[in-house]
């Protein structure tokens, strides 16, 4: 069977392309192993000089701090009952009812609430 002029223009696009793969990597493994970068050294800088620290004790003798150290007045506890009164519903998930809308929003001030 003869080769046609196109499967010979194929077959040698297909080897242009794999001898051009080869020779780019081959050039680039030469220009890596032979070609060296030159690093740029950075100058270190000197380190600072810290200043020497002194700490005056004796500003913690000074009678206007000591007065600040007497013990604060005892707060008085909430008991249970107390924190029930103060925080929201017994279900907030309860739709309100007109009743409960008025006694929340009726407090006498502004707004107030007429029927």
């Amino acid at each position: 069977m003869a080769i046609t002029i196109v499967e010979q223009r194929k077959t040698q696009k297909h080897l242009v392309i794999v001898l051009g793969i080869a020779l780019a990597g081959i050039l680039f493994i030469l220009l890596a192993k032979f070609v060296k970068i030159e690093e740029i050294p950075v100058p270190s800088l000197p380190s600072p000089r810290l200043p020497k620290i002194e700490i005056n004790f004796d500003v913690l003798e000074n009678p206007t701090l000591k007065e600040l150290t007497e013990p604060f007045p005892e707060l008085p506890s909430l008991s249970s009952v107390d924190i029930d009164q103060c925080f929201g519903r017994e279900n907030p998930f309860q739709e309100m009812g007109w009743g409960e809308f008025r006694e929340m929003y009726s407090s006498g001030e502004e707004g107030e609430i007429n029927e």
